[in-house]
């Protein structure tokens, strides 16, 4: 999944804000690894959970230093 050029993702499973990712997700914001920086943007969550070792999540995004904040609670069961 990607979130950039200023897009919202929102993201609820049972009541609870979050988003599970599984093997071999891949989540960006911006863009990939490797790739020209792209805007950031919003993901709208409040837990954000990897159930697999294999999982990523990529920041990779232009923009204002300083001027980006990641508020979603990060955990690994995998």
């Amino acid at each position: 999944m990607t979130i950039s050029e200023d897009a919202t993702v929102s993201a609820v499973w049972s009541g609870r804000a979050g988003l599970f990712f599984n093997r071999f997700w891949r989540f960006k914001i911006g863009v990939g690894s490797g790739e020209t920086a792209a805007a950031a943007g919003t993901f709208d969550t409040s837990t954000a959970e990897f159930r697999d070792n294999t999982a990523t999540l990529v920041f990779n995004h232009s923009g204002e230093t300083g001027a980006y904040q990641f508020d979603a609670d990060l955990s690994n069961s995998g």
